[in-house]
């Protein structure tokens, strides 16, 4: 449901960059959920620092829906998780490879823990935005050999984090949310190789210079790096 009115909200806020191009001294920014936790909102700080003239709009999406916007001209920067190839017409420059961790309550028997098999998670209770194991934040990195006990269904960030801090069930969170977790939640590291996702940054590749996009996408690259060292400590 709220992919969905996502989706609307953007599509209301297309219509208006339909009546002309976009004007000097705006960047037009769309991201998924969890990028607006850290990434974008420390990327925005050091930008809006630099260039504080430049008015960015910014626009909550999924992937799949962001990346059309910014292969049609409605976005200037599209932050998206990678499955597939891009559009022919997009450059797509990789931010980084985001770990999948485990979130838990801080009496959990994995709290304090850097990183456990996926094998061992066989018995826990799962919370998790739907019920399909092989969704992309829950599934790859389990193999064949068992599926999760989905427990509970959540699709909002705050009631899957909620629900863990209860001790209700472990839920995955990706690297980027990291910063932005309660001290109540600790994160495990999945040991397995499936357990990632790319998280990049598009363009069109055919868009004119922009020296305010340009200093965007240098400021994303930074925060990206920060928010890596950050999951690594």
């Amino acid at each position: 449901a709220e992919a969905v009115l996502a989706e609307l909200e953007a599509a209301e806020q297309d219509l208006d960059d339909l009546r002309g191009r976009p004007s000097a001294g705006r960047v037009r920014v769309g991201a998924f959920s969890t990028a607006f936790g850290a990434l974008v909102p420390r990327a925005l700080a050091v930008f809006s620092a630099r260039r504080p003239r430049t008015r960015v709009e910014l626009r909550e999406g999924i992937s799949p829906g962001l990346a059309k916007r910014a292969a049609d001209g409605r976005l200037d920067v599209a932050i998206v998780t990678v499955a597939d190839e891009s559009p022919p017409t997009l450059e797509m420059i990789r931010l980084l490879e985001d770990p999948l961790l485990i979130a838990v309550a801080r009496q959990h028997r994995l709290a304090g823990r850097t990183s456990v098999a996926a094998d061992d998670l066989r018995g826990e209770r799962w919370i998790s935005a739907g019920t399909d194991s092989r969704a992309p934040l829950l599934g790859a990195w389990t193999g064949s050999a068992w599926a999760p006990d989905i427990a509970y269904v959540a699709r909002d960030w705050t009631a899957k984090l909620g629900l863990a801090v209860a001790g209700l069930g472990i839920t995955i969170v990706p690297g980027l949310a990291v910063p932005i977790l309660p001290p109540t939640l600790a994160v495990v590291r999945i040991d397995h190789p499936a357990a990632t996702r790319t998280t990049a940054m598009v363009t069109r590749s055919d868009a004119p210079d922009d020296p305010d996009r340009d200093a965007l996408l240098e400021a994303l690259r930074d925060s990206a790096a920060e928010i890596a060292a950050d999951v690594r400590r």
